[in-house]
């Protein structure tokens, strides 16, 4: 008789219960749960994308639900953690910790594992339902309760046997699904570094075709990169032994060039793929690597040179001062730093012209750098002022305050330091 009242009142439910989910930011796993197969998926995109299930995705997830293919879980984590799900961003409380679970118990052989032990783990709930077939035999017929209990006697005392070992082994299969859970979230880690990196170089091309651009022709640049030649051959003349150069940021390669011309062994950094391609077909020696990592693996004093042609205003500060403090350490004795950085004591530079690129960060003043430089151990300090690609004609005034602000909007427009270790 109770049976059937259950049974009575389980169909009442399910006939009465109400299909519409009301719209919220957050819900509790069970808020989807409760409800069957139709109405769960259309609640299910109700909450968690906030819209109704087209035609298509309604038949797709319900063929899926009601042939055993997916569970309930399954199919809210891949709706929650698809593209549109994370936009949305809606909160369910206790789905990623079971969703995570669920993917490891997915994984070939060791989910057949791990479904096998989770399955011996349930042994004990079968006991309860022993001893209530046990009290239901004892108001049958005694010869009957006699020969059931007989016959599950031993069944009893195996499936005890198995539960005592179980629970010597369980501390060992907890420790080992820890292990393997912490091992899967690593793997997971490194797979979403792996595509961050790739997504680092989606802008490749437009950065290049922008450089070409904003930049400047080639020729020109490599021309006025001839300032520093005499620096660099004054050092052929210091140094007895054929020199080591590392360019850092080697961009289009205008610097390789010409050191590559006195004769100078010179290896070039980048991370823009389709700049490291084209110097590679030319026979330049480039690598892809980050400036920080790279130079942190250079053994102490192995470099003659070091230079950096824009690229300091690319940079964070804090990396910037491991950049400068990792130069003094690779460099030898007498070997020479040049930073290259747009000049904002040009009112036009530090105004427009530094911003034009997105990638820069903040412009930094001459003084600034070269304290930067000096603090770290660099000695002979030079702040070269580049002359400009243009010359303004103006007359000088005998107003001194507005020739100081004429000098502003016609100062250099780059400038390095340039110092000895």
């Amino acid at each position: 008789m109770e049976e059937g009242n259950n049974y009575l009142f389980k169909i009442l439910s399910d006939t009465f219960q109400e299909p519409i989910l009301a719209i919220k930011q957050e819900y509790d796993l069970n808020d989807f749960l409760v409800y069957k197969d139709e109405i769960f998926i259309q609640n299910l995109f109700r909450g968690i994308l906030q819209r109704e299930a087209s035609e298509e995705e309604y038949s797709e997830y319900l063929q899926l639900l009601q042939s055993g293919r997916s569970e309930k879980i399954q199919i809210m984590g891949k709706l929650r953690y698809s593209k549109e799900g994370k936009e949305k961003n809606i909160k369910v409380k206790g789905l990623k910790g079971k969703y995570i679970f669920y993917l490891i118990f997915q994984i070939p052989i060791l989910g057949y594992f791990l479904n096998l032990v989770r399955l011996i783990l349930k042994l004990p709930k079968l006991f309860p339902y022993i001893e209530s077939l046990h009290t239901v035999s004892q108001k049958r017929s005694y010869s009957f309760s006699e020969a059931l209990l007989k016959e599950l006697e031993p069944e009893q005392k195996e499936m005890k046997q198995t539960l005592e070992k179980i629970k010597q082994q369980q501390s060992g299969l907890e420790s080992s699904f820890s292990r393997i859970a912490n091992q899967e979230n690593l793997n997971i880690t490194k797979t979403l570094n792996i595509f961050k990196k790739e997504a680092e170089h989606i802008l490749d091309a437009f950065y290049l075709d922008f450089e070409n651009k904003f930049r400047g022709e080639k020729e020109r640049i490599k021309n006025r990169l001839g300032v520093y030649l005499p620096y660099i051959r004054k050092l052929q003349v210091d140094f007895s032994e054929n020199l080591k150069a590392l360019d850092l940021g080697c961009g289009r390669g205008e610097w390789l060039e010409l050191l590559k011309e006195e004769s100078i062994q010179i290896k070039g950094l980048d991370l823009n793929r389709s700049v490291i391609s084209e110097l590679q077909e030319f026979g330049y020696d480039v690598i892809e690597e980050d400036v920080i990592q790279y130079i942190n693996s250079l053994e102490s004093a192995s470099l003659h040179i070091l230079t950096a042609f824009h690229l300091v205003e690319h940079l964070p500060f804090p990396v910037l001062m491991t950049l400068v403090n990792e130069a003094y350490r690779v460099l030898k004795p007498g070997g020479i730093l040049i930073l290259e950085t747009p000049n904002p004591e040009n009112i036009l530079v530090g105004s427009q012209y530094f911003y034009i690129d997105p990638t820069h960060r903040n412009p930094i003043p001459p003084a600034a750098l070269q304290f930067i430089v000096q603090y770290k151990g660099f000695a002979s300090l030079e702040v070269k002022r580049l002359p400009n690609d243009f010359k303004v004609e103006y007359n000088m005034t005998t107003d001194e305050s507005l020739n100081s602000i004429i000098k502003h909007f016609t100062a250099s427009m780059d400038y390095s330091i340039i110092a000895y270790k």
